[in-house]
């Protein structure tokens, strides 16, 4: 429902934002802690409810957000219009190689949980099917046309379905994304841990989460209880990758 895909992110309707599924307003201080976003032009790849364009509206040069849900995206448009957002725009398109490499180059681009339903042809986008294109091409286009990427991408034990889908992440998931990113042609990869910036408490809430089974796919009933109780989710314990072309 559309509900729930707005839901994602905070609402930028609501005074205090609201609650999402994610804890994104915590990534996004981490990637404004490593990333200088000052005058820069910005590319925002999967961008769901336009977060991270509002969020960096009074900061940067122009934004550009780009999903394939077309509801979303005339949301998201209607916000920008009401609050005046000369700077930012949003386009609804499929994300393939073609399209980025016909953008115009960006200081810094956002692939923020998207990469992973590609790769393991989840439900998640109808407007991006297996098979159409190389999903690494989209990698080498990115690092054609931003200085900065900023990337997180889904782990096999996240409990999904399309975890079981994903290709062998050897010998570790981060550093299989490290040798991705550099395959793609990116010259240097820096990891930000995921629980970078945690607290003790909410270190140790997850921990207790998972070893209740919070991660496994199917959940069992326990791991469910243990979600809701502690409010965790898994697709928050992504490590983030900054990837530079210099």
């Amino acid at each position: 429902p559309l509900e729930e895909r707005i839901g994602y992110h905070p609402d930028p309707n609501q005074p205090t934002g609201g609650r999402s599924k994610r804890k994104v307003e915590a990534r996004h201080r981490l990637i404004r802690g490593n990333v200088d976003f000052s005058g820069k032009r910005v590319l925002d790849l999967g961008c769901s409810g336009g977060y991270f364009g509002f969020a960096l509206s009074d900061t940067v040069s122009s934004y550009l957000g780009v999903d394939g849900d077309e509801p979303v995206i005339e949301r998201n448009r209607n916000v920008a219009r009401q609050r005046s957002l000369v700077n930012v725009e949003f386009q609804s398109a499929a994300i393939t190689p073609s399209y980025i490499r016909g953008l115009a180059p960006v200081d810094v681009a956002l692939f923020l949980s998207v990469f992973h339903h590609m790769l393991g042809g989840s439900d998640a986008y109808d407007w991006n099917r297996p098979g159409e294109f190389d999903p690494f091409d989209l990698l080498r286009a990115l690092r054609e046309r931003a200085d900065v990427l900023v990337f997180e991408t889904g782990y096999p034990d996240e409990g999904y379905d399309w975890c079981d889908r994903l290709p062998p992440m050897t010998p570790t998931p981060r550093a299989w994304v490290v040798r991705t990113l550099r395959e793609a042609g990116f010259r240097h990869v820096e990891v930000v841990p995921a629980g970078t910036g945690r607290s003790f408490t909410e270190g140790l809430r997850r921990s207790v989460a998972r070893a209740m089974g919070y991660a496994r796919h199917p959940r069992p009933l326990a791991g469910r209880i243990a979600a809701h109780v502690f409010q965790v989710d898994s697709r928050d314990n992504r490590d983030l990758f900054i990837a530079r072309n210099n």
